[in-house]
């Protein structure tokens, strides 16, 4: 091992100490399977499949594997280090639904409560229906408003605008797809969103979008004061997750991914008004396996309550049912359930990824994952910023050799 390898492995055990507080030795994976890891990232990487990577596994709340492979930006030739800042997308939507259910645990809101309650721009939502013989659309009012509910769950008719729906093609002729760069707040995307129709009518089917991004402009209304600061002051600086952002400071920028070529990475050193509720987050993995980790322990870490334990169990519990619709971008998987922003799964031997009924994850198009599977006390997360087919291969493939390798 070299001796950057070495002192690095000195620093994520020290790190991880914070996190699952537990002798290093007692990793609960059977012996060889860190050299199995560690041969499969070095093969992808040397094959071009993906600039870099770090990984974490937590086993039986102990230290399982660390490891630390590649550059964090090919074109310097930086290598990845422990500390690296990711841009994790959609990975900032589990964080995003514990902030809107802390604000639920206090009282402040219901989840069955329509969202016009908090953000009355949001009352009367419409949809597109044929106008008749002369092919027309027309709008028309949802059977009934859009609850919190819903967009915890994708089923709010909400979507990124994406398809071929006369719907979706109306989103794309707004700005909102452009946020950051039109200058909007996190509030006005959210009001040019509830102009637009929906794709469908609320509670009827699952379908992903940018509900999300309008549960950070309800914490913010409910929250009375901006996202990104409660965020911090109940989320991140009680878990300690000191590297994660909506904003990367000035001093940190150097400590970014920068592997895909991306507008918020070009111009992180301009920060946007917009901080996106969905995908605005940047983080570290021993950051994000901390909130993980919270998660596992049904809300605290350290002797921090974050969430209620009955409302950490229905955030990671299927919410939405066998029967209910399921659109083309269903990517969770036949077997696998929804709770509040996260994946479930709900049947042995039916999704395509090993683990056990009730594990629970969610990723990032960039290449980050996590997973949390209460049956197999694990507690995994990956850091990569390498967008497509490549990063999906490289996480399930990774999920194989952990699940074959549990002592």
């Amino acid at each position: 091992m070299s001796l950057a390898r070495a002192f690095t492995a000195l620093l994520c055990m020290f790190v991880m100490a914070k996190v699952v507080a537990a002798e290093p030795l007692a990793t609960g994976l059977r012996p060889g399977a860190a050299e199995r890891i560690d041969q499969y990232f070095n093969a992808a990487i040397s094959g071009g499949r993906v600039p870099g990577a770090v990984v974490m596994v937590s086993r039986n709340g102990h230290l399982a594997y660390q490891g630390v492979f590649g550059v964090s930006d090919p074109r310097t030739g930086v290598p990845m280090s422990f500390d690296s800042i990711f841009r994790i997308a959609s990975m900032t939507k589990p964080v995003t639904a514990v902030a809107a259910l802390i604000l639920a645990d206090e009282g402040k809101l219901k989840l069955q409560d329509p969202i016009s309650k908090y953000l009355p721009y949001m009352r009367g939502p419409t949809l597109l229906a044929d106008a008749g013989a002369d092919a027309e659309l027309k709008r028309v009012r949802a059977d009934r408003e859009i609850t919190i509910h819903d967009l915890l769950t994708h089923t709010s008719g909400i979507t990124y605008g994406a398809g071929d729906s006369a719907a979706e093609r109306l989103m794309r002729q707004t700005r909102i797809n452009a946020a950051a760069q039109f200058g909007m707040t996190d509030q006005q995307v959210a009001e040019e969103l509830a102009r637009l129709p929906l794709m469908f009518q609320p509670g009827t089917a699952w379908f992903y979008g940018r509900s999300t991004d309008i549960l950070l402009a309800l914490v913010e209304a409910v929250g009375g004061e901006p996202a990104d600061r409660f965020y911090r002051e109940r989320i991140f600086e009680p878990l300690k997750m000191h590297d994660t952002f909506f904003r990367v400071p000035p001093e940190k920028v150097s400590r970014l991914a920068r592997s895909v070529k991306d507008p918020a990475t070009a111009d992180i050193a301009r920060p946007s008004l917009y901080l996106g509720g969905g995908d605005g987050l940047w983080s570290t993995a021993p950051d994000y396996m901390r909130f993980a980790t919270m998660l596992f322990n049904l809300g605290e870490l350290d002797g921090v309550r974050i969430l209620k334990v009955a409302t950490a169990k229905s955030m990671t519990t299927d919410q939405i049912g066998p029967g209910l619709a399921r659109g083309k971008n269903y990517f969770p998987g036949i077997g696998v359930g929804f709770g509040y922003t996260v994946a479930v799964r709900t049947a042995p031997g039916a999704a395509d990824r090993p683990g056990s009924v009730g594990a629970f994850w969610w990723t990032g198009y960039r290449g980050t994952t996590f997973r949390v599977d209460h049956r197999s006390n694990l507690v995994t997360v990956t850091m990569m910023d390498a967008s497509g087919p490549p990063q999906s291969a490289i996480n399930g493939d990774l999920y194989r050799i952990i699940y074959k390798n549990l002592d």
